[in-house]
């Protein structure tokens, strides 16, 4: 169970994953052990799962983004999962319940690009029917979780 000192020091690290455990320490009225050992038990316990950094894909050329939901015939999910998690174009894949079976995310360069992974998609065993959405604007997209 998280105590308020835990879901302070995962508060400010969302906020800004290189703030120092100084800092940490001093908004939260601690010490800096005290930061650090938290920060090493959450890790271990997989609550902080890893420290990255987010790219805005569009500085980059990647102008498409969109979702993919994904039919399956019955008892090819994981094996169209672990095909779908290892191509570089996809961001996100998602086992979900409704009228399709998996959602991935996947972001590219053009509309060629897109076509070229819907194709891959398609051509999976196991993969039934596809439908597309290609987002037009993006209003919202956070990376935390209330706390």
């Amino acid at each position: 169970m998280l105590d308020d000192i835990d879901k302070g020091i995962l508060r400010l690290l969302q906020e800004d994953g290189n703030i120092s455990l100084s800092e940490i320490a001093d908004k939260l009225n601690v010490g800096v052990a005290t930061v650090h050992r938290r920060i090493q038990r959450l890790k271990m316990e997989k609550i902080i799962k890893k420290k990255i950094v987010v790219i805005d894909p569009e500085k980059i050329g990647k102008k498409i983004f969109a979702f993919i939901e994904i039919k399956t015939s019955p008892n090819y999910e994981q094996k169209i999962l672990d095909i779908l998690s290892s191509l570089e174009e996809i961001t996100e894949v998602y086992l979900v319940t409704g009228d399709f079976d998996l959602i991935v995310k996947l972001v590219v360069e053009d509309i060629k690009e897109f076509t070229q992974v819907i194709e891959k998609i398609r051509q999976i065993k196991g993969v039934v029917d596809t439908r597309s959405a290609i987002v037009i604007k993006t209003k919202k997209e956070e990376y935390k979780i209330k706390i």
